[in-house]
């Protein structure tokens, strides 16, 4: 993204008449990519140049001079200069309250806003109601299911967390973590790659701070469910993904192909039983032994399908599915004491005959 904003950046600068908002939009995009990578000391200037041109073309009350202003705060609260931010989200709070009604979106991420810095300066009191009102007015003008939504949830759970408010916190957290597993159904399929790895790595920053909730109390009921219930969910998620593009795969192979992956997703299916079986009346060392026996002949096994003569179709077909699961494989938890609660999900097989 980088060389495409600095691309488009010395177009519009080196236009016969430049257009100074395009500018303006081209310097605050550049910027809040650089925020987001933690290049803050690149960001500062190309913020503070866009609001410059927005103030003097735009004038001061512009809803873009006021998305500058949030911007230029969000980074200062980045670099923990809170009382720069604060000022700079107070001044945004206002503009919106004038301009907007107290019950626009807007002015629920103001507060939101303000809520955030507030809660990294430790001032829970102070944090509190603006994150209840930042959650009401999205509830009432978004919908209860709206990603914003689930951010707000999300945000109050964290503070109950620091609060030692475990009850409250554990409600916000289980239903945050119920519609961002809704938002990556619904969006999922359609963002590009680079979107969809954005989205994932959003969720997985949302589920660690949820383990950071729930790790202190693992040994109360409540806590437990939830962090396995989010594991689970990410892990089952990868498994689904697998079998949809096995299917995809099944549906494209020739008849000696078929034969080929049967071979595979039966050698695959008789290694999950034996492994989730456990030794029974078998010695260990015996157990052992077969499964590693079992391992070897599905490794002989793959690396014969490797070879078998493959399509373009279903070569592209592979290559896209290596992608997608490396990408699930990335988010899922790294956490041992979590990890170590789901053996027999990790010997799900996913190599699954369609049933149409």
């Amino acid at each position: 993204m980088e060389p495409l904003y600095q691309r488009a950046l010395r177009i519009y600068e080196a236009a016969r008449e430049p257009n100074p908002p395009d500018v303006a939009r081209v310097l605050n995009n550049l910027a809040i990519l650089y925020s987001d990578q933690g290049q803050y000391e690149r960001a500062k200037p190309l913020h503070q140049r866009a609001l410059r041109i927005r103030l003097a073309t735009l004038g001061p009350n512009h809803p873009d001079v006021v998305n500058s202003l949030n911007d230029l705060a969000i980074l200062y609260r980045s670099q923990g200069l809170y009382e720069h931010a604060q000022l700079l989200f107070q001044r945004t709070l206002r503009a919106r309250l004038t301009a907007l009604s107290f019950n626009h979106p807007d002015v629920a991420n103001s507060l939101n806003d303000l809520a955030i810095l507030y809660r990294s300066q430790g001032l829970y009191e102070h944090a509190e109601p603006l994150f209840q009102s930042a959650l009401r007015i999205r509830q009432a003008s978004l919908g209860h299911d709206h990603p914003y939504v689930a951010n707000s949830l999300h945000d109050l759970a964290l503070l109950y967390c620091l609060q030692d408010k475990l009850p409250q916190s554990l409600q916000h957290a289980h239903r945050a973590s119920e519609l961002f597993e809704q938002r990556l159904r619904n969006e999922g399929l359609v963002l590009s790659d680079g979107r969809f790895d954005v989205l994932l790595a959003s969720l997985r920053k949302q589920e660690e701070d949820i383990y950071s909730i729930v790790l202190p109390s693992l040994n109360q009921t409540a806590p437990a469910h939830l962090a396995l219930a989010v594991a689970l969910l990410r892990k089952g998620r990868a498994a689904d993904e697998a079998a949809q593009f096995s299917q995809t795969v099944y549906r494209g192979l020739s008849q000696a192909d078929r034969q080929q992956f049967e071979r595979l997703r039966a050698l695959r299916s008789r290694f999950s039983t034996l492994s989730l079986s456990g030794p029974g009346p078998i010695d260990p060392a015996s157990y052992h032994n077969q499964l590693a026996t079992w391992i070897l002949r599905l490794m002989l096994s793959k690396r014969t399908w490797l070879v078998v003569p493959l399509s373009c179709t279903y070569a592209t077909i592979c290559r896209r599915f290596t992608r997608s699961s490396s990408k699930s494989q990335r988010s899922f938890p790294s956490i041992p004491s979590l990890l170590s609660w789901l053996p027999s999900i990790c010997a799900t097989s996913v190599f699954q005959k369609p049933t149409a």
